[in-house]
């Protein structure tokens, strides 16, 4: 009888193999306990198609308390010199709290129609170690994003 292997790919090996091919959508959604695999993850990104020279400009760590309107701006900003424009979105508040204050019904549709239709000359990354699942914003990224659930590692 012959070995089969029935585990699944780990979120880690999936990412690396799509970094070798390059492509990437423009909305991603990543999230897991391997908080340090979200950070290589995303750093891998702006490495390869961030300029360096411009490294400071073009990959933008928001932080989670920005404002819709201000996450927006920044997507819709394009690149100066580089290939994309890298947005971190990191432990963002809706993705963190279902009712997250300062995230009304109007912010989320505005999030969500930029991911029906996002800039194509930037790649906004959604990131939580622990996200609600019960948030809107999780069970519709999850539905229309690429994503990557940084799970623990095993052997």
């Amino acid at each position: 009888m012959a070995y089969r292997n029935t585990k699944t790919e780990h979120a880690f090996q999936t990412f690396h193999k799509d970094l070798k091919t390059g492509i990437f959508p423009e909305v991603i959604f990543m999230y897991g306990e391997e908080e340090y695999l979200i950070q290589w993850a995303c750093n891998s990104l702006a490495d390869k198609f961030v300029d360096k020279g411009m490294r400071d400009i073009d990959y933008v760590k928001a932080n989670e308390s920005e404002e819709v309107k201000e996450l927006l701006a920044m997507c819709d900003t394009f690149s100066m010199l580089s290939e994309k424009r890298i947005i971190w979105a990191k432990d963002f508040g809706p993705l963190i709290k279902k009712n997250s204050k300062g995230f009304g019904e109007k912010e989320l549709e505005a999030i969500m129609d930029y991911v029906q239709n996002p800039n194509p000359q930037s790649i906004l990354i959604f990131s939580a170690t622990f996200p609600e699942e019960g948030s809107p914003l999780v069970k519709f990224l999850k539905k229309e994003c690429k994503s990557y659930a940084f799970d623990r590692l095993d052997r």
